[in-house]
């Protein structure tokens, strides 16, 4: 067995060990006083979140110029969102590329939703830094965090700038590529390689909608942390919007690794550590965690029947 595939269960492992550390009753407790209407609410800016990550979307497809309706990009992200939380490090978002395949390659579909989470994270390890470089400073000097987390963003920038230059990118593809791609579908893999390069070249070109696009993925992340807030209100704990804005990335960074499925066990553990600067009991950081996992579930369950209705087919 693939040693990869065994990475998902440490984000679980994870969150069973806090459930077994914890008092249960007490947090189906404060579930239970939940306030609906500030939960609705919420629901209603997350909704307004995916609106944005779609319009997102559909500035850098317009690259391109291939006309596609924007409600063809909503119902995609929906389903992509739906994929994500049942595959680890949100690695479904990139199979939403495969419904505008009557309108682009997907060699062209992918290099757009590449392009879009290259700005999402690039944007989130900024965030992250800053927000550590704040934390160190009002609420603990973690060194051993913040440099971490620098060593992580410089890994990043070098492994985007190689593979940016496609002979470079070639010569560290390639091994992966002739030991893993199955024989049947290398030719379909140099097709999107071709496509991936020609179509960043592109993107970068419009610069006006890559200005755009970062600016509305600030905007994004600072709506995604006003869900967490709501959420939190709504259970009954006033936790500073502010301090959320300095903690919220660098949860939303370590849900990513690709160890957990929906960020169980990962997004769990660092509410605990965070929110305990806050003398916040470990029972309210899972509850706020929990809440937070159902709210994102209520869009996901719209693209788990939007991908029902129309699933993914890669052949023709």
């Amino acid at each position: 067995m693939k040693i990869s595939r065994l990475l998902p269960l440490i984000g679980i492992a994870i969150f069973f060990f806090l459930l077994l550390n914890i008092d249960l009753p007490k947090i189906a407790t404060i579930i239970l006083r939940i306030n609906l209407l500030l939960f609705g609410a919420a629901i209603l800016v997350n909704i307004g979140v995916v609106i944005l990550k779609a319009f997102k979307w559909k500035l850098i497809f317009s690259s391109y110029r291939i006309p596609v309706p924007y409600s063809r990009f909503l119902k995609s992200w929906l389903v992509g969102l739906s994929l994500s939380f049942i595959t680890p490090g949100k690695f479904g978002d990139f199979a939403k590329a495969y419904y505008l395949k009557d309108k682009a390659t997907l060699g062209k579909g992918l290099t757009t939703v590449f392009v879009e989470r290259i700005i999402d994270i690039l944007t989130l390890f900024i965030l992250a830094i800053i927000g550590l470089s704040l934390f160190a400073i009002y609420y603990s000097p973690n060194l051993i965090l913040l440099i971490t987390t620098y060593i992580l963003f410089a890994a990043f920038m070098i492994a985007i700038f190689l593979l940016s230059k496609k002979r470079v990118a070639a010569v560290i593809l390639r091994p992966f590529y002739s030991r893993l791609a199955p024989e049947k579908y290398k030719e379909s893999i140099k097709s999107i390689y071709s496509d991936l390069y020609e179509g960043v070249d592109l993107i970068l070109k419009s610069k006006k909608s890559i200005v755009l696009v970062t600016v509305l993925t600030f905007f994004v992340w600072l709506c995604s942390t006003y869900v967490i807030y709501l959420i939190s209100l709504s259970l009954g704990f006033e936790i500073p919007y502010s301090f959320l804005i300095i903690v919220f990335p660098i949860i939303s960074l370590l849900k990513a690794l690709p160890i957990s499925f929906s960020g169980l066990g990962t997004r769990d553990a660092t509410l605990v550590f965070f929110f305990s600067f806050l003398a916040l009991a470990p029972e309210a950081s899972i509850s706020i965690s929990l809440v937070y996992l159902l709210n994102a579930y209520i869009l996901a369950f719209v693209g788990f029947a939007l991908w029902f209705r129309n699933p993914i087919k890669i052949r023709k």
